[in-house]
């Protein structure tokens, strides 16, 4: 009876157990399904800091103006002449109008704070702590005509942004310009020179590349490009040099160039211009055949192309070697990889150490290197050469002030390993990598938000310094630069040259290399002949060896048998006495 009494309460409040958490799940998963996305909380505190700070800047601007106006205070310019004060007040009172309706997107900059917290090796300085300098930075150098959108808005934010933290390898590449270097970025459309600016606004010709218009049309390295269809470039952007005389393909460009004081013009039709990293060549300095193989980058394609020159310097004789990476800049990882361990035998020692936020890494192997990192399959196979060669050869480096990056990374991984003798002048003393995050690829959980509102990140990422890369025992070198084993200055004379131009009896650096090389004992193999007899007497001796050997086997083998078969008939005589007792 008393059973019967309980059981309806007790069902009752399984009932309402049950309701409750029912109920209890809906509610999470409401809340939930209307939390915001992680990075809302501190995109509103940027937009709340980034939208004070714009109007703070923006009323100072104001106030600065109509104080001009009130005293008609002049002011001067760098130059000390006189600044036109109307102009200057109207500009002032522009500015600030930009920058009251000044059109960004918060959660992206929020996008770009949490990476830089995350991956950044430097001292990290958040979008809100630095938001004060990004507005000045803005407003003194922020072409507003150029900015129509939040998108727009948002990039030059993003360049404001590593303008204001000062760190020089830091940046952000925007769609634009994304999108052209992924198109193909061994080759490009143009006319086949490789420039650098001069002081003057003209521009230096310091390599003709082969199979090119330029080449073609008989333009020299050493010239110097002084107008582009027939307008003066000495007042002009050298990227906007550049991008004039780049185009599509088919079309024309004219170049006025001057060659020892004397100016010529040539029409060129631009097209499809392989961009070659390495170039090679047998000296003619001493009395040994030592090659010559100048690395002026590492790229996509620098691996092959090395490949390429070394075996064509083999097949011509070569005993000696000079890499050249003066003025290399860097680049790949993989390539520089690829060519250490194509150069280099087989060692207990890494060819690098990678130390990131939280990890240090050895690298063995540059398909140690594209695996961890998933590389494909087709990447994989063009960097199988590295295990199938090693430079028996005497090696000399040359490197200088303007060796860079993975230019310096090549230079100590030889000293570490005491494989090559290095001359010319302290490097650079980049020992810091950057790594690429496209926001797009980085944020998975865009694909289930709105989309569109990305869309402007479509190719843009940043670069971020996010990894010291180390040679194999030695010190980083981030900050000091790398020093050659023998310090060689170039004369006045060879200065005046580009480095790829210098001829090679002006270049001490070069000259001190060649006598280093050729001083060294040959290593290069032997060339076959038709009359060998030291290899008929070694197969002679060895055939000899391979008899004795075998007689010796015989004898050995009949040995054993002969005792084996007298220690058995021991054992059964033993056994018959022992029955008999």
């Amino acid at each position: 009876m008393q059973k019967n009494r309980l059981r309806i309460p007790l069902s009752l409040l399984a009932c309402l157990l049950l309701l409750a958490s029912l109920l209890s799940i809906s509610a999470c998963a409401l809340m939930y399904a209307s939390e915001p996305p992680i990075l809302e909380e501190r995109s509103n505190a940027i937009r709340l800091a980034l939208d004070t700070a714009l109007t703070e800047k923006a009323t100072a601007l104001e106030i600065a103006a109509d104080g001009y106006e009130t005293t008609g205070e002049i002011l001067k310019d760098e130059e000390g002449n006189d600044v036109d004060m109307e102009a200057y007040i109207a500009h002032l009172r522009a500015t600030a109008r930009s920058l009251r309706t000044y059109p960004y997107r918060p959660y992206s900059l929020a996008i770009m704070d949490d990476l830089y917290e995350r991956y950044y090796i430097g001292t990290y300085q958040s979008v809100v702590s630095v938001i004060p300098a990004m507005v000045d930075v803005l407003a003194s150098y922020a072409r507003f005509d150029m900015i129509t959108d939040d998108a727009a808005g948002t990039d030059v934010l993003f360049q404001c942004y590593t303008i204001a933290i000062e760190d020089i390898f830091a940046g952000y590449v925007d769609t634009e310009t994304a999108t052209e270097e992924q198109e193909s970025p061994s080759t490009y459309v143009g006319v086949g020179i490789s420039v650098t600016p001069r002081d003057d606004g003209y521009i230096d010709v310091i390599a003709v590349l082969d199979n090119s218009p330029a080449k073609d049309a008989g333009i020299a390295a050493g010239d110097i490009l002084t107008a582009v269809d027939g307008t003066d470039i000495s007042d002009m952007d050298y990227n906007d040099v550049v991008r004039l005389v780049r185009g599509e393909i088919g079309s024309t460009v004219s170049l006025t160039l001057s060659r020892d004081g004397t100016p010529y013009t040539v029409t060129l039709t631009r097209r499809t211009v392989l961009n070659t990293t390495v170039t090679h060549k047998m000296l003619s300095l001493g009395t040994g055949k030592t090659g010559l193989v100048r690395i002026s980058e590492f790229s996509e394609n620098t691996f092959t192309e090395f490949v390429a020159a070394i075996e064509a310097l083999e097949a011509q004789g070569a005993t000696g070697f000079v890499f050249d990476v003066r003025r290399n800049p860097g680049g790949h990882m993989e390539s520089v990889l690829g060519i250490l361990e194509y150069i280099l035998p087989e060692s207990p020692l890494p060819l690098i150490r990678l130390e990131s936020k939280g990890s240090t890494e050895s690298i063995y192997s540059v398909e140690e290197y594209l695996s961890s990192r998933g590389a494909e399959s087709d990447m994989l196979a063009a960097y199988a050469p590295a295990k199938n060669h090693v430079i028996n050869a005497p090696i000399a480096v040359l490197c200088d002030e303007y060796t860079t990056s993975a230019g310096e990374l090549f230079t100590s991984c030889l000293i570490d390993f005491g494989y090559a003798e290095v001359y010319g002048e302290t490097t650079y003393g980049k020992g810091l990598g950057q790594t690429t995050y496209r926001v797009s690829d980085y944020y998975a959980y865009m694909e289930e938000l709105d989309v569109s509102y990305y869309t402007f990140f479509e190719m843009g990422y940043f670069v971020i310094p996010s990894f010291y890369y180390s040679p194999p025992t030695s010190e980083n070198y981030h900050g000091k630069g790398v020093s050659p084993h023998h310090t060689v200055s170039l004369s006045e004379e060879a200065k005046a040259y580009y480095i790829s131009n210098i001829p090679e009896e002006l270049d001490d650096q070069l000259k001190a290399a060649v006598a280093f090389v050729q001083a060294q004992p040959s290593t290069a193999p032997s060339e076959p002949s038709d009359n060998d007899s030291g290899g008929g007497a070694f197969i002679a001796v060895f055939a000899v060896l391979l008899l004795c050997a075998a007689a010796l086997t015989v004898f050995f083998v009949y040995e054993k048998k002969r005792a084996k078969a007298e220690g058995t008939e021991q054992d059964i005589t033993n056994n018959e006495k022992n029955n008999l007792i």
